[in-house]
C-alpha cells in the first residue's frame, strides 16, 4: 500500500472538536482494540534504526504484543474506560508485514490528518466486528528529537465515521530498543484515559 504523509513543521497536539459521546451508550458498546498501525511510520534518524529488518519483522509485533505478554501494565480496558475490550491485532499485524525494511528510515517527520486516516481504515477489513474501534497509527519515532507520534482513534466500525482523534507526541525511556520505545505506547495509553473521559457526557 501506498504511503499517505503530509509533511509538518510543528509538533503542536491536535485534538479535534467531536461532539460528546453519551456515557450510557459507550457502556453497552463493543470496543474492539485492533493495534499500533506502522504502515506510515517514519524511523527518524539512521543512527537510531540500524536494523530496519528486525523492527519490521519482529519489533511491529512485540510492541502490539504488549497488550497480551504485559497485558497488566498495557491495560486497554482501564485506559479506555471500558469493563471489557475486545481484541483483534491480526489485521493490524497483516498491513504491518506489507512495510518494506528498506523505506522506513527517513530524515525528517511527517504526521497525519483525519482524512488520511479515514482512507487508511478504509482499506481495512472489519466486517467480522462492530460497535467501536480503537486503535493507533504511529507517524514516527525520532531518535533525533527523542520523541514518538501516534495518531489516536475511535472509530464507528459500521460507518468508518471518526468520533475521537488525538494526537501524542511521546519521549521514550527505557532499557533496550524494545522497551525504549515501548514506553510511548504506554504512555499514550495513559493520555487516552484522560481523552476519552472528557469525550463522554
Amino acid at each position: 500500500m501506498k504511503k499517505i504523509f503530509l509533511t509538518a513543521c510543528s509538533l503542536l497536539l491536535i485534538s479535534v472538536a467531536f461532539a460528546q459521546f453519551p456515557k450510557e451508550k459507550y457502556e453497552t458498546t463493543d470496543l474492539t482494540w485492533f493495534g499500533i498501525d506502522y504502515t506510515q511510520c517514519r524511523m527518524v534518524g539512521e543512527e537510531g534504526f540500524t536494523d530496519k529488518k528486525k523492527i519490521v519483522e519482529v519489533y511491529f509485533n512485540a510492541w502490539n504484543d504488549f497488550v497480551f505478554t504485559e497485558k497488566n501494565k498495557y491495560d486497554v480496558a482501564k485506559y479506555m474506560m471500558k469493563d471489557d475490550v475486545k481484541f483483534d491485532l491480526s489485521l493490524v499485524k497483516a498491513k504491518n508485514t506489507q512495510v518494506n525494511p528498506d523505506s522506513i528510515v527517513y530524515d525528517e517527520t511527517a504526521t497525519l490528518v483525519n482524512d488520511q486516516v479515514s482512507a487508511l481504515l478504509i482499506d481495512y477489513d472489519f466486517s467480522k466486528h462492530k460497535g467501536l474501534g480503537a486503535m493507533l497509527f504511529a507517524e514516527y519515532y525520532s531518535k533525533r528529537n527523542l520523541e514518538a507520534s501516534y495518531f489516536f482513534v475511535i472509530f464507528d466500525i459500521d460507518s468508518g465515521e471518526l468520533l475521537l482523534t488525538k494526537r501524542y507526541i511521546i519521549g521514550p525511556g527505557g532499557f533496550g530498543f524494545r522497551n525504549y520505545w515501548a514506553s510511548t505506547f504506554y504512555n499514550s495509553l495513559k493520555n487516552m484515559k484522560y481523552d476519552v473521559k472528557k469525550w463522554l457526557k
